[in-house]
């Protein structure tokens, strides 16, 4: 199981930034998967736009800008 990293600036949130999280935890994301291993070689077969297969993701990390846009911070 794969966690996912998920940066934005998030100002303000809104339901696409949900629905992204939630197409990651149920599987239905058709993303890919990348790590320091495999990275190039998942780069490459994402461009091919290849079907395969990916890791299941269990947990989604969101990780918030820190600076101020429209009024609104972390």
């Amino acid at each position: 199981m794969a966690t996912a990293l998920y940066p934005g600036a998030y100002k303000p949130p809104h339901r696409g930034h949900f629905e992204v999280v939630k197409k990651l935890l149920n599987g239905s994301h058709k993303g890919k998967v990348y790590n320091l291993s495999n990275y190039k070689e998942v780069g490459a077969d994402a461009l091919r736009e290849d079907d395969t297969a990916v890791e299941p993701i269990r947990k989604v990390v969101v990780f918030i800008g820190g600076g101020e846009r429209n009024g609104i911070t972390a």
